[in-house]
C-alpha cells in the first residue's frame, strides 16, 4: 500500500516513523540498501494478514482481535 492506507493503529505510525529514520540514514550515509525493498515488506505482511481482509475497517478489526489475543496470552 505504500502509505497509502490511513489508520491509528500504533504499530502502523511507529513503522511510517522507523522507515523515516531509516530512509534519513541511507541518505546520511548514502546507502541505498539498508531499507528493506517494497516487495519485502508486501510478503512480511502478506504473510501474516489472512485472506479475506480487503479493506482498513476488515483489517482493524482483524488487528484488534489478534493484538487482544497476544495480550492476553503474554501478561
Amino acid at each position: 500500500m505504500a502509505g497509502e492506507f490511513n489508520t491509528r493503529s500504533p504499530f502502523f505510525e511507529y513503522n511510517r516513523k522507523l522507515v523515516a529514520e531509516v530512509e534519513e540514514l541511507e541518505h546520511k550515509s548514502r546507502r541505498q540498501d539498508v531499507l528493506v525493498d517494497e516487495e519485502r515488506i508486501y510478503a512480511f505482511y502478506d504473510s501474516r494478514i489472512p485472506e479475506g481482509i480487503h479493506n482498513g475497517a476488515d483489517f482493524d478489526k482483524w488487528r484488534r482481535e489478534a493484538e487482544a489475543k497476544i495480550n492476553a496470552c503474554c501478561s
